[in-house]
């Protein structure tokens, strides 16, 4: 199940910071510095609306996270979305988790008013694999 969370339920469950790990080792984006969690920016952007956290979960326990971050863009006079990280634990990864983490991305970037959502993902990896897909919708 995947559902919507504050970031409080998100950084008070342990094994998030296992999943922090996984992401560092799997997800890194050349050029940018190491992930550092910045946890009091999470609560400041979710309070203004501009990030929301989801989470998937296993028996209470959470398997996988993505974080969305909704802005306004001037030079397009809109709000966009942005999918910040995607993170899948290893031995969840089955029957389409990640893929219904974009989809529910999308809706919560739709319903927050945005026009779109942008994904990256790292050079060589399954997600950027996956997203070149031509039936993906992604390119």
């Amino acid at each position: 199940m995947i559902r919507v969370i504050t970031p409080d339920e998100f950084w008070d469950h342990p094994e998030v910071h296992e999943l922090i790990k996984g992401y560092e080792a799997e997800c890194h984006l050349t050029g940018l510095p190491p992930p550092n969690p910045d946890v009091q920016m999470y609560h400041a952007l979710h309070q203004m609306g501009a990030l929301k956290v989801l989470a998937s979960f296993t028996d209470d326990k959470i398997t996988g996270f993505a974080v969305v971050m909704v802005s306004p863009v001037a030079h397009y006079s809109t709000r966009l979305a942005v999918m910040e990280s995607l993170y899948v634990d290893q031995k969840h990864r089955h029957g389409g988790t990640g893929w219904r983490f974009i989809k529910m991305a999308e809706a919560v970037a739709l319903e927050a008013g945005a026009t779109g959502l942008f994904v990256s993902a790292p050079v060589g990896g399954k997600l950027e694999a996956a997203m070149n897909d031509n039936e993906t919708g992604y390119a």
